[in-house]
């Protein structure tokens, strides 16, 4: 196997570079999402806020770690230091594990304001759901079956949209809340 073109190792590394921009600025997004709702939810779940924050900071931190093994090892062989041109196999796993600790964080943040009524039950319900489906799809994708495991994203990708949306235009309701 032969090296790319300089033209289109020049637009490959652009892309890579691109796309890792991308990804840690998503993780910052992430970051900054664990520590608002960590701030919010803090009065009324202590242990709940503390536990969301740090599954996202996980989150934050494994995907910005993944996409700079991708970004390296693209780097390399688009510079014909390597051939094969794959990411390291730590790459997915790092993926898998921040969805997996996402998934598994964020029950205990939707059940305190579940509990607070600081969101509708329908709300509540649905992201219980859509991160159950992305557990499922990951572990579904660790064994193989990624076209299984992208499906089941679809019901976390839902809900993450329609709670951003959510609260953006309604926000927590805490009206007489009880500590829990």
């Amino acid at each position: 196997e032969t090296a790319p073109s300089s033209e289109s190792s020049s637009f490959f590394h652009a892309a890579a570079g691109i796309g890792l921009l991308l990804v840690l600025s998503n993780s910052a997004v992430v970051l900054v999402i664990g520590r608002m709702l960590k701030e919010i939810v803090a009065p009324i779940d202590k242990a709940a806020a503390v536990i969301y924050f740090y599954a996202r900071l996980v989150e934050a931190l494994l995907l910005a770690f993944s996409a700079s093994l991708i970004f390296h090892s693209h780097h390399h062989y688009a510079a014909g230091e390597i051939n094969g041109g794959g990411p390291s196999p730590i790459a997915p796993w790092c993926y898998r594990v921040a969805m997996l600790g996402l998934g598994m964080g964020s029950f205990p943040l939707l059940i305190s304001v579940m509990k607070a009524k600081a969101i509708p039950a329908w709300l509540g319900w649905s992201g219980m759901v859509g991160y159950s489906c992305v557990i499922v799809g990951i572990l579904a994708d660790s064994v193989g079956a990624k076209d299984l495991g992208l499906l089941f994203m679809i019901p976390g990708a839902f809900f993450e949209i329609t709670f951003a949306i959510w609260l953006i235009f309604r926000g927590f309701q805490f009206d007489g809340y009880e500590s829990l």
